[in-house]
């Protein structure tokens, strides 16, 4: 049985996931048949004003009409989106890229063009700097890479395996989340 995804990159797989529902497993109880779509779930992009935008579907286990389901839910997100973040993970990516160029916390938030509070800036970076070790575990269990010196920052070493890692790809914090099916923060 297939494993509900937790991101996709865009509406078509989403719907191939769709199609393939009452064959997946619950990731809470393990049930399989009792998948069902319960909605979209919107979000406010940062750069975009007050215009609502699509960041993925609900999914829900059904317990009603005698379904044998945990009635829980869950959502399957859009790989170009971090959750708990109005951000988008391009813009985590180029936060990345600022911080690995030797620029400081607040000029490469500054530098993304962000409506955001300064505030924002030292939650991302903490939340980042909590979910290192994760990142970086990840990575290396699919492709270790040479090792940059000692003293190198942390923050660095994780844009430059990332880098590594997704050679081809525009957005390496969104290909991380697509390949690895966990959230990047």
């Amino acid at each position: 049985m297939p494993q509900l995804k937790q991101y996709y990159w865009s509406e078509d797989e989403f719907e191939k996931i769709h199609q393939a529902l009452k064959l997946t497993i619950c990731p809470h109880c393990r049930q399989t048949g009792m998948l069902i779509m319960n909605g979209i779930i919107y979000g406010y992009p940062d750069n975009s004003g007050l215009r609502n935008q699509v960041r993925g579907h609900r999914i829900y286990c059904s317990n009603r009409n005698n379904r044998t389901g945990c009635g829980r839910s869950v959502g399957v997100l859009c790989s170009e989106f971090i959750h708990g973040f109005s951000l988008t993970a391009m813009m985590v990516w180029q936060f990345l890229k600022h911080r690995a160029a030797g620029s400081s916390k607040i000029s490469a938030f500054r530098a993304l063009g962000t409506c955001k509070e300064a505030s924002t800036a030292y939650r991302l970076y903490g939340c980042l700097h909590r979910n290192l070790s994760r990142i970086r575990t990840t990575l290396m269990r699919h492709f270790s890479g040479k090792a940059p010196p000692r003293g190198f920052d942390p923050v660095c070493h994780t844009f430059h395996h990332l880098q590594a890692c997704f050679p081809d790809s525009i957005c390496p914090v969104s290909s991380f989340q697509h390949t690895f099916q966990v959230s990047f923060l």
